[in-house]
């Protein structure tokens, strides 16, 4: 059977802000896309503007509705709630986002450094640690109004134009 046509084929997703947190953080349970259901979510966050002409209540509802299609259950949380009684809306659009680029590779996973556990050694040497960013002065920006989507550069950094 495909993968994305397997009820019981998912992988795990940590929100940003649950990262943070100890073992064992709640972990939302993606579904493997299909080559069609990729493009239409790719067609939805690469064209923010044909939410324009909708209101607050409008975008929220195709936001909650995308959110379903592509989440199938959590881990690590008790009796978790409907997503749009859960989840901010920053929350919703990161987990679209994550749902269009997938499962992360092993050599993602592997971030520490170190050699996978498969490989026989370095293919390139380390590079040197990264040299502290300044630190800014003056008064703190007040943080932006809360709002119901990302901001633009959330949304344009991650979708993949298709030449459709």
């Amino acid at each position: 059977m495909p993968i994305a046509l397997d009820p019981n084929e998912s992988w795990p997703y940590v929100l940003t802000s649950d990262r943070i947190k100890p073992a064992p953080q709640p972990t939302v349970m993606l579904r493997h896309l299909t080559v069609g259901q990729w493009r239409r979510l790719n067609k939805f966050l690469s064209a923010p503007d044909a939410l324009d002409g909708l209101d607050a209540d409008g975008v929220l509802d195709q936001l909650t509705e995308r959110v379903k299609a592509v989440v199938l259950g959590w881990r690590n949380l008790a009796k978790p709630p409907a997503v749009d009684e859960m989840l901010t809306s920053r929350e919703m659009w990161e987990i679209l986002r994550a749902a269009l680029v997938g499962p992360e590779s092993e050599s993602e996973k592997n971030d520490s450094g170190s050699p996978s556990p498969t490989s026989s050694g370095a293919s390139v040497p380390p590079s040197a640690p990264a040299k502290a960013a300044p630190v800014a002065s003056g008064p703190p920006k007040p943080n932006p109004p809360s709002t119901v989507a990302p901001p633009a550069t959330a949304r344009a950094a991650q979708p993949v134009k298709t030449g459709k």
